[in-house]
């Protein structure tokens, strides 16, 4: 992919090519990573003509009369923002007035920057994390690394495999993973007629840790796995070793173990279906809700508010009229990378509303107040453009 965008940039000439240009002949695909790569090995740069940022080869910098702004120049221009606006505010307005301010000219200037967390854990080397991370993410991974299994409840699409993978960073560990079990034998492993045993993610994350190494075990949709499996994981839990069908006894003491769950394991309710846990397995864990945060909507979205803001208040409106519906990160996700290559109107059809009857779309359409937002007007059916967006750093921020 990223030679294939090199080759349309350089197609380009000394105006290079536009984000909606290579994507509408290559697709969304890897092309970000494609552009942050060629940044980085100093082949290409980027500017801004008419509005949209172009990006071209280096060897026509020397040309363009509009550069990327280096480090000092960036930083001069914040500096200079941030005190020209502070001097009009008195100090107890800085937080809630200006800084919003200043991240909005940010993104409009400069595009969203990656946010790097940088996690200490007792004498272990620092590490950092490029990421937007929820509040729960620091609570999640405290609980894990003082030897606590954790269980992520909370909507689905909010990002909680996401997080299980942020505490597999940020500890070092390798990671594994089992989604709702329905057979003993995917989680436990069998002998086959062939006398080999044949292995699972619990059995190679529980041998891993049996050697000295790190590991991070996620059993995602628990409560969604049948009840023998359930029973199982738990007697497993409860003395954190087992005897696997190869007779090998594994003891994994130090295997961090999450679990994430739709439901908080009292069984199906109006949204999700899901087993009820016994209380013997809900008291093994710490019940940490994972919900839906801005913070990481916008970094989903690369900084475009206006789709934040329709996705939430559509959200709370479904809420308050009782009505199944998921807008989860993986809807904002889809969206995001169709932007300027299928009319707005198909894709708020096709990769949000999806099925939705159009009766209780026209009623939560009713009851929401920003009528101006042009993804409220696509899924009304009006024909609105995309917006012109000054391209951004993608997240990766998977569910």
């Amino acid at each position: 992919m990223k030679d294939k965008v090199y080759e349309l940039i350089l197609e380009g000439a000394e105006n290079g090519a536009t984000s909606k240009e290579v994507i509408a002949k290559l697709g969304s695909d890897g092309f970000w990573k494609a552009i942050g790569d060629l940044t980085k090995e100093g082949k290409i740069f980027s500017f801004k003509k008419g509005g949209v940022q172009h990006y071209t080869s280096i060897e026509y910098k020397s040309e363009s009369k509009e550069n990327k702004m280096t480090k000092n120049e960036m930083g001069g221009e914040l500096q200079g923002l941030l005190l020209d606006t502070i001097a009009k505010y008195s100090a107890g307005k800085v937080v809630e007035d200006v800084m919003p301010l200043i991240r909005k000219k940010c993104i409009e200037e400069f595009g969203m920057t990656p946010v790097t967390q940088e996690i200490k854990i007792g004498n272990q080397p620092t590490v950092m994390l490029k990421a937007e991370l929820p509040p729960c993410f620091k609570s999640i991974l405290s609980y894990t690394v003082n030897g606590n299994p954790v269980m992520m409840t909370g909507p689905a699409g909010t990002g909680k495999g996401y997080l299980a993978r942020q505490v597999a960073k940020a500890t070092g560990s390798e990671f594994f993973e089992v989604n709702a079990v329905k057979n003993s034998y995917d989680l436990t492993g069998f002998v086959d007629a062939n006398s080999k045993f044949v292995r699972t993610p619990f059995y190679d994350a529980c041998k891993a840790v049996s050697e000295g190494k790190k590991a991070v075990f996620l059993f995602d949709e628990m409560d969604c796995s049948d009840p023998e499996v359930l029973k199982i994981f738990n007697e497993a839990l409860s003395s954190l070793e087992f005897t696997f069908p190869n007779d090998e006894h594994l003891t994994f003491d130090d295997l961090i173990i999450l679990c994430a769950c739709n439901t908080f394991g009292t069984g199906s309710d109006e949204m999700y279906c899901g087993q009820q846990l016994d209380a013997s397995t809900l008291d093994r864990f710490a019940m940490v809700h994972v919900d839906y945060n801005r913070k990481v909507e916008l970094s989903i979205a690369r900084g475009d508010e206006e789709l934040v803001d329709f996705i939430d208040a559509f959200r709370r409106q479904t809420e308050k009229n009782g009505l199944l519906f998921v807008a989860s990160y993986r809807s904002l996700k889809r969206i995001v990378s169709m932007r300027g290559v299928l009319p707005l109107k198909q894709v708020m059809k096709e990769c949000f509303l999806k099925s939705m009857a159009d009766d209780d779309l026209k009623n939560i359409l009713a009851n929401m107040s920003d009528t101006e937002n042009i993804y409220y007007k696509a899924c009304k059916g009006e024909k609105v453009e995309w917006k012109e967006q000054e391209e951004q750093t993608l997240f990766q921020l998977t569910a």
